[in-house]
């Protein structure tokens, strides 16, 4: 039965870093609007492994869904967060929009990740002004042990009563391999 056997894995942790302003704009197919983040080891020291990330972004757009907007990975993973749709001819852009992937799912989060955009239609203009990102995963531990502790209980009154000693033993074994290294 799985379920009796069934081992739960480690609590969630994030970390959200600042929020990256970009205050550059396009309106021409062939042009990227590109923003380029890093992540150091030490910013993911308390991550066993990436799972998740959401990136929001504040942007205009004249046509929303004439805009394109991926988010790639250091390993060249791509998420693609806004796709053209071209019956979205709305405007207003991404105030603010959150977008959430699994595409980087078990990657290394460590290295440049890279935020890039454009318009599909030059009838479209596109201004990035912000973007926030924030990376979840299975939080990290290292083994704990904790000491072993004996007692002793003694009863003189009774001849028949010996020695008695009791020990306890909490242990926290995790696994020792790990993506961040």
């Amino acid at each position: 039965n799985r379920a009796q056997s069934w081992k739960n894995v480690n609590e969630q942790v994030s970390k959200k870093f600042d929020i990256i302003n970009v205050d550059k704009s396009s309106n021409n197919e062939n042009e990227f609007v590109v923003s380029k983040f890093n992540i150091t080891k030490a910013d993911v020291a308390d991550f066993k492994h990436l799972e998740h990330i959401t990136v929001t972004i504040d942007a205009d757009a004249k046509i929303r869904g004439f805009t394109e907007i991926d988010l790639i990975a250091p390993d060249g993973s791509v998420s693609h967060l806004a796709i053209p749709r071209k019956m979205d001819k709305r405007g207003g852009g991404f105030p603010s929009w959150k977008f959430m992937s699994v595409v980087h799912w078990g990657t290394q989060p460590v290295g440049e990740w890279t935020l890039k955009s454009r318009v599909t239609s030059g009838a479209n203009n596109l201004k990035l002004k912000s973007w926030e990102f924030e990376i979840f995963g299975e939080k990290r531990y290292e083994e704990i042990v904790v000491a072993t502790t004996t007692t002793e209980v003694n009863e003189p009154t009774s001849s028949a009563v010996e020695a008695t000693t009791a020990t306890t033993t909490n242990e926290v074994n995790e696994p020792t391999s790990s993506v961040v290294e």
